[in-house]
């Protein structure tokens, strides 16, 4: 299994489900260091590491902590349209949106959905994007371009300050405990985060309480379900244990999200090359050089059986 090993017995602690505690019966082992919850079905990483323990697991190079300003040839072209329809700075003085700007928007969300969201400009000068986990900001340099107002947290303190340098309004916090007043943001991203908590319920109940009642919550995280989990089984890249404490399906985010106070309104599945080609290669399989994804990969993912799991949620109506 693609993991390190975890150290001495002092730092390690008994796993437990994030849905049901300890569950009775216990838990059923899938692979060393992991088992699923018999009640269920949540699989989690048992022994982990304390939380005392675990900042050695994530070295200063760790990737979310670099900050590369990668602008993608798909952001460019959205920036470039919104800007051209008078949605980005500068705004047109009106108010109103003008009126190929409103076809484009209502086009999209009635294919797209909530998704759509990262697509649109932001609707208003004022609307509030929080990336938790926001590392040194990349993703926030996205979203500023898109209009949003950015704020960011993280436990990194470098890559916060390397954030708050580009302008971006940001904490050194955890998700479990997000330093805001209550119904304040628009948009709340959480990119490969959740795996990572010790409790990401308590991190979904906080992004509850900040999504003002129109919001959106964002959560990409490994799909344990999808192909490369079952093709390459303990090989596969992203079970990335000890770092990774949950890992979900479907099934399993939706019944946290709900648990929450979310309601789970599109859910999709995305393609990883590079996690597909370092499971070949802890397999033993031979490894092709490019990272573009392949025909069958993107056929994978439209079909619900990517790497990655990216679902929308926004909070629950009574």
């Amino acid at each position: 299994m693609a993991s390190q090993e975890i150290g001495a017995e002092a730092d390690v602690e008994n796993g437990r489900c994030a849905l049901c505690g300890d569950p009775s019966p216990p838990a059923e082992p899938v692979w060393p260091g992991l088992v699923r919850c018999p009640v269920c079905g949540l699989l989690y990483t048992h022994p982990r590491p304390t939380p005392a323990a675990m900042p050695r697991y994530y070295e200063s190079d760790y990737y979310s902590y670099q900050f590369h300003g990668v602008r993608p040839r798909s952001h460019r072209l959205k920036i470039a349209l919104w800007r051209a329809l008078g949605m980005l700075p500068p705004r047109p003085r009106s108010s109103r949106p003008p009126a190929l700007a409103r076809w484009a928007r209502a086009l999209l969300t009635s294919q797209h959905g909530v998704a759509a969201t990262w697509t649109l400009a932001a609707p208003c000068a004022e609307a509030r994007f929080l990336d938790v986990g926001c590392g040194a900001g990349e993703r926030l340099e996205l979203a500023r371009d898109l209009g949003w107002e950015t704020w960011g947290v993280d436990l990194g303190e470098a890559a916060v300050r390397d954030a708050a340098r580009r302008g971006h309004r940001t904490a050194v916090a955890s998700a479990e405990a997000l330093p805001f007043g209550d119904a304040i943001f628009d948009y709340l991203n959480l990119s490969h985060v959740l795996e990572h908590l010790y409790e990401p319920l308590e991190a979904l109940r906080e992004c509850s309480r900040l999504l003002r009642p129109e919001g959106v919550v964002q959560i990409t995280v490994p799909n344990c379900a999808g192909w490369g989990a079952r093709r390459y089984g303990p090989h596969w890249r992203a079970w990335d244990l000890p770092r990774h404490l949950y890992h979900f399906t479907v099934a399993t985010l939706t019944a946290l999200a709900e648990r929450a106070g979310l309601r789970v309104a599109v859910t999709r599945t995305l393609t990883d090359e590079w996690v597909l080609q370092e499971s070949r290669r802890a397999a033993g399989e031979k490894v092709h050089g490019s990272l573009r994804p392949t025909y069958a990969s993107r056929l994978r993912a439209r079909r619900g059986d990517g790497e990655n799991l990216d679902v929308w949620c926004m909070p629950q109506t009574e």
